[in-house]
């Protein structure tokens, strides 16, 4: 069985692709015409720092998204004030 090289693309051509996607383009036709996988445009988007090319999110995607970081957050507070606690009970 015969393994497919995997594609290189350089940051230029993908901020290029997603400013496409931003401007309104359809993904399955940059992928058409480029000759590419949606998938890779996804996988773009999704690691993408601009909120204007990221997938698009229903409200309960971005309500459980935003709690997840609250959660972690809080978790993390947690866990400096238990150690805090450790520290100022031995003395």
């Amino acid at each position: 069985m015969e393994t497919k090289k995997r594609q290189e693309y350089s940051p230029e051509f993908r901020t290029e692709i997603l400013e496409m996607v931003a401007n309104g383009r359809s993904p399955s036709d940059i992928c058409r015409e480029y000759g590419m996988s949606p998938v890779t445009i996804n996988n773009w988007r999704r690691g993408s720092k601009d909120p204007r090319h990221k997938p698009y999110q229903t409200e309960e995607q971005a309500e459980m998204s935003r709690l997840k970081a609250e959660n972690h957050r809080l978790k993390m507070e947690l866990d400096i004030l238990k150690k805090a606690m450790a520290i100022v009970s031995k003395t």
